[in-house]
């Protein structure tokens, strides 16, 4: 509800100027919702009207009945120095220049402000990039929390293209159970699934007898590319590859690819650089069967039965060594027929 008071001054200095609502909420020492408020309910019963705009955005107020001017359309202007040029490399497919509109207050000229959809407040580009890097720093403690992976933030703070903004960066997501937890053993492991380890490796539990549920611990190494540069991620004891893809999800400051990763014997092969292993275009087209599948399968099938009887040979057992039984048993005494 407005305030009378605030109303009936306001008024009164519209008698001798125009003024914004900014403006007479400086001069009258009063919040800027309250001046609003006021100025629209004078506004909706005809003791005041829109007259212009400041910087296009803000209405300038006049005293009296009369007919408001419209707001002017918004010209895309063009994105602050601290801002990267090409906005197709932000991930929200949301957030584009068509969308993201910078204008300037008349409190604050030579500012650019846009509307921030997480906060619903007008924020300059300065402090959006101030807050995004103070929610993904190590010791945000929770602040800012609208931030954290806020890709229209990434932007303004000058990030590149391939900053990690997963759900999993800066979490404490066991790499395991995959579960959020209260803190980490050696920043990987929840109290659960670290405390099952232990009874693995001593191979006894609380009770003193074998755990028999726990799947057994490996060395693994992975191969992954995060900010244009290759490496590998070894864990001494894991039970499984996700373990290794949770970590670099959850620690790579830069979105993680993964990649194959071959034995070290071949590793070393390929490493040789007498090797080619370059296949030319020429060898695949030569390339000539070695057999025909129809003639193998005939060559390994068993003989007709004309073809043993040209023979003299008896196809369901004679009694003689030379029969087709004592032939495929390999023994020489009769078939028992």
């Amino acid at each position: 509800m407005a305030n009378p008071v605030i109303r009936t001054r306001i008024l009164d200095m519209l008698r001798s100027a125009d003024f914004t609502v900014a403006a007479l909420a400086d001069l009258l020492a009063v919040p800027y919702n309250s001046a609003a408020k006021a100025i629209a309910r004078a506004r909706a019963e005809g003791e005041a009207h829109v007259c212009g705009y400041a910087a296009r955005t803000a209405a300038i107020y006049r005293l009296g009945a009369g007919v408001d001017i419209a707001c002017p359309a918004l010209d895309p202007v063009v994105p602050a120095p601290s801002c990267r040029d090409d906005w197709s490399l932000i991930r929200e497919p949301a957030v584009s220049e068509s969308v993201l509109q910078y204008f300037e207050l008349d409190v604050l000229p030579g500012v650019k402000h846009f509307m921030c959809d997480r906060y619903k407040a007008t924020l300059s580009v300065e402090s959006c990039a101030d807050k995004f890097k103070q929610a993904n720093s190590g010791d945000a403690f929770g602040r800012h929390a609208h931030c954290k992976r806020c890709p229209v933030g990434a932007a303004h703070g000058g990030a590149g293209p391939d900053l990690n903004l997963g759900t999993l960066k800066g979490s404490l997501t066991c790499s395991r159970c995959h579960r959020t937890n209260g803190r980490l053993i050696g920043k990987r492991l929840c109290i659960s699934c670290y405390n099952r380890q232990r009874e693995r490796l001593l191979m006894k539990n609380a009770k003193g007898s074998a755990p028999i549920k726990h799947p057994p611990l490996h060395r693994l190494t992975i191969g992954y590319m995060a900010g244009g540069k290759v490496g590998t991620h070894t864990v001494e004891r894991a039970v499984e590859t996700t373990e290794l893809i949770v970590d670099l999800l959850r620690d790579s400051e830069h979105s993680p690819s993964f990649q194959w990763l071959a034995d070290p014997a071949t590793r070393a092969l390929r490493s040789n650089p007498d090797l080619d292993f370059s296949i030319s275009s020429d060898d695949v087209d030569n390339v000539v069967p070695v057999a025909d599948a129809a003639a193998v399968v005939d060559s390994v099938q068993d003989p007709p039965e004309h073809a043993v009887a040209e023979r003299g040979e008896s196809v369901g057992g004679c009694g003689r060594a030379g029969c087709a039984r004592h032939r495929a048993s390999g023994f020489d005494w009769r078939c028992g027929r």
